[in-house]
C-alpha cells in the first residue's frame, strides 16, 4: 500500500501494523461488514494455512501435517475465513 503513494514509506507502515498499540478489531469488523455487503456472499469459506517451521519456539508450532510440505512437520497452522460467490471474495478474518 505504501509504495502506492509518492510518499509512502514502506517501513514506517510495516512497523504502525506490526507494533502499534491500536487495537485491529474494529477495522477488522468494518471491513467484514462492508465488504459482506457489497459482494452479497452466496458462501463462506474456511480454509487453513500452514507454514513451516525450524523449531518449537514460536506459539503454535507443533508435529502436524503440513500442506505445504505434503507431509508431517513442525509447522503452525492458520484459519481464515473468506465471504464467497461465483465472482468475488473477500477474507475476512
Amino acid at each position: 500500500m505504501a509504495a502506492r503513494l509518492p510518499d509512502g514509506n514502506e517501513k514506517n507502515l510495516q512497523q504502525f501494523v506490526n507494533q502499534s498499540t491500536w487495537d485491529p478489531a474494529p477495522v477488522r469488523r468494518r471491513i467484514a461488514e462492508r465488504m459482506t455487503a457489497r459482494i452479497g456472499p452466496a458462501a463462506w469459506a474456511v480454509d487453513d494455512a500452514s507454514f513451516p517451521k525450524g523449531g518449537a519456539m514460536p506459539v503454535g508450532v507443533a508435529p502436524q501435517y503440513c500442506g505445504a510440505l505434503g507431509k508431517r512437520a513442525n509447522c503452525q497452522v492458520a484459519v481464515s475465513v473468506h465471504t464467497v460467490t461465483a465472482t468475488a471474495s473477500c477474507p475476512l478474518q
